[in-house]
C-alpha cells in the first residue's frame, strides 16, 4: 500500500558485483533500500532486473523518476555507457533511453565517481564549495572534478582519470597511479614484504590497523602513503581546488588523512598550493544520494525550460 500523496525516486548504484538500490524523497531521505548481485548476462536482463525493483517500489509510493550511479565511461547527455567497468555486455548501451522506454519514467545516468561527487555537493562536505577535487582510493585510483559547481567530463567523458598518471619516471616509468597508490597496490606491497601468496586474500583496511603494532608494516604504508600524496599533489597543482575529497571504502579509516597530511607536508611546494584535505561524509550511499542529485537537477532543468517555453509564447 503507498504511503499516501508524497513522491519519491529510485535511485541504483551500479556495480560489479551488486545492484544497490534505494526508494527516495527529495531531500535525500533513504525510505527503503537493499541490493542484488549484479546481472551480467547482457542489457535485456540487466534491465530486467532493474524492473523488478521498480515495480516493488511502485506499489510503496509514486515515483517521480530514476537515478543509476555507474561504472565506467558515461555520456550523460545521451545516456550510453560508453565504458561500464566489468560489466563489459553493457559497453556501448543506452540504459537511459531503453530503461525510459520500459517505465516511461525520467531517467538520468551518471558514472560513479561523479555521482559520489555530487552527493558530497548535495547533502555532504562540498555543499558550500564550488570548486571540488574528489579521489576515490579503492581496488584502482579515481575521481572527479567540479568547477564554479559544475563537473567537468573533458572532451570525451574521461576526465577525472586519475589513475591513469605515471609518477615514477626514473624507476617506473608504465606504471601508473592505479599500481602504485590503490588498496590492491597497498595489499601488494604487504604480500610482497611478508612473503604471503598472491592467493591469500588480504583486506586493505587491516593493513592501517597493524601498522602501529609492526615498522615493516608501517614502512609499506609510508611508502604506499608517499605514492598516493604525489598523486595528489598533482591533482591540486593541476585545479588549484578549494577542497580535496577523499572517498573508497580505506578512507572511513580515521588514520588515512592525517597520513596524507604528513606526507603532503614534506613536499616544499604544499606550503604555496596547499588546500584543505577531507574524507567523504558519504560512503556507503553515496551512489544512491549522487544519482538522486542528478535527477533532481535533471527535473529542475525540464522544468525551467518549459517555464521558458511557456512565456516565449
Amino acid at each position: 500500500m503507498k504511503r499516501g500523496l508524497m513522491m519519491s525516486y529510485i535511485c541504483f548504484d551500479v556495480g560489479g558485483t551488486a545492484v544497490k538500490h534505494a526508494l527516495v524523497t527529495k531531500k535525500g531521505t533513504i525510505l527503503q533500500q537493499n541490493n542484488f548481485p549484479t546481472n551480467h548476462g547482457g542489457k535485456d536482463e540487466f534491465i530486467d532486473s532493474l524492473l523488478l525493483i521498480i515495480k516493488e517500489y511502485e506499489f510503496e509510493d509514486t515515483i517521480e523518476g530514476i537515478g543509476l550511479s555507474f561504472p565506467g565511461i558515461v555520456d550523460p547527455t545521451k545516456g550510453t555507457s560508453i565504458t561500464a567497468g566489468a560489466l563489459y555486455s553493457l559497453y556501448k548501451e543506452n540504459i537511459k533511453k531503453d530503461l525510459h522506454k520500459k517505465t516511461n519514467y525520467l531517467v538520468t545516468i551518471e558514472n560513479d565517481a561523479n555521482c559520489a561527487l555530487l552527493a558530497e555537493k548535495f547533502n555532504g562536505k562540498a555543499m558550500t564549495n564550488k570548486d571540488v577535487l574528489l579521489v576515490t582510493v579503492g581496488t584502482g585510483i579515481g575521481g572527479a572534478l567540479m568547477v564554479q559547481e559544475h563537473l567537468v567530463y573533458g572532451h570525451q567523458f574521461k576526465a577525472g582519470e586519475f589513475g591513469m598518471m605515471r609518477i615514477d619516471l626514473s624507476q617506473q616509468p608504465d606504471t601508473t597511479l592505479h599500481e602504485l597508490a590503490s588498496t590492491s597496490a597497498l595489499v601488494r606491497f604487504y604480500k610482497e614484504a611478508k612473503n604471503i601468496s598472491n592467493e591469500t586474500v588480504i583486506d586493505a583496511r587491516q593493513i592501517l590497523v597493524e601498522m602501529d603494532k609492526d615498522p615493516i608494516v608501517m614502512n609499506i604504508v609510508n611508502r604506499w602513503i608517499d605514492y598516493l600524496a604525489t598523486g595528489i599533489f598533482n591533482m591540486v597543482v593541476f585545479m588549484n581546488p578549494e577542497k580535496i575529497l577523499v572517498g573508497g571504502g580505506i578512507s572511513a579509516n580515521p588514520k588515512l588523512i592525517p597520513l596524507i597530511q604528513t606526507a603532503l607536508a614534506k613536499n616544499p611546494h604544499w606550503i604555496d598550493f596547499g588546500v584543505e584535505i577531507d574524507s567523504c561524509q558519504h560512503q556507503n550511499n553515496a551512489g544512491i544520494l549522487g544519482a538522486l542529485y542528478c535527477i533532481l537537477e535533471e527535473k529542475k532543468r525540464l522544468e525551467e525550460s518549459k517555464l521558458s517555453l511557456e512565456s516565449s509564447v
